[in-house]
């Protein structure tokens, strides 16, 4: 009960503070059966949120609108053989991320590829989302909304390069992507995984690692 209440209030709290939602997952996955471990990581988190509570919620910058998303997955890094995704969005690249999550795939995937085209597409259903949402505010994009990725073999599927064989349990993904893409609802771009923020979001960091993070996906670089 102790456990469960702690990550409730975890929970709640992620909704703002992107920089835990890996930490989240951690401990979500044991809610069944916790253990004395998994409860010192929950306090560890608290603490954590403790000591930083000082930083604000930053979602300035400037005024043009310009949806702009950062994907990763990592392969059977999550129990039972399953992958982790995690993405984030901005309203431009200077502001502060708006939407975050951080989710292990349903079902065991076989190849990174796989793993980085699953992340993909659900960034792409989240910026369509986002997208949706701004249109029934009367906000206007100043362009096509951007996503990032690390994988160079999905970003050039996607833009039509290459023909992927005996993967029909991939089809439907593949050519979704390939459809928002030629329809210019997203615009897919590769970038080094060593520039990638939403690296944090599947993967455990050092303590450099994670502050450079935060200060990205918080946008603290607007404080100064």
């Amino acid at each position: 009960k102790l456990y469960m209440s702690i990550l409730g209030s975890i929970n709640w709290i992620a909704g703002i503070r992107f920089d835990i939602l890996l930490a989240l997952l951690y401990l979500s996955w044991s809610t069944k059966a916790p253990r004395r471990h998994h409860l010192n990581m929950a306090l560890h988190t608290v603490y954590y949120l403790f000591r930083t509570k000082y930083l604000p919620l930053v979602l300035g910058g400037p005024p043009e609108v310009n949806l702009i998303s950062w994907c990763d997955a990592t392969l059977g890094s999550a129990p039972k053989g399953r992958s982790i995704i995690g993405s984030f969005t901005k309203l431009n690249p200077t502001a502060g991320a708006i939407s975050a999550f951080t989710t292990a795939t349903a079902t065991v995937v076989t190849s990174g590829f796989e793993s980085e085209l699953e992340a993909v597409q659900k960034t792409v259903k989240a910026t369509n989302r986002i997208h949706n949402i701004l249109d029934q505010f009367g906000q206007s994009l100043s362009s096509i909304p951007k996503i990032f990725g690390d994988n160079k073999a999905v970003v050039e599927f996607v833009k039509g390069a290459g023909v992927a064989k005996g993967v029909r349990h991939m089809q439907l993904r593949m050519w979704y992507l390939r459809e928002q893409y030629l329809m210019h609802n997203v615009d897919l771009t590769h970038i080094p995984g060593t520039t990638n923020p939403s690296d944090k979001l599947t993967k455990l960091s050092d303590s450099p690692g994670h502050l450079s993070y935060t200060i990205d996906i918080m946008v603290l670089t607007l404080l100064k």
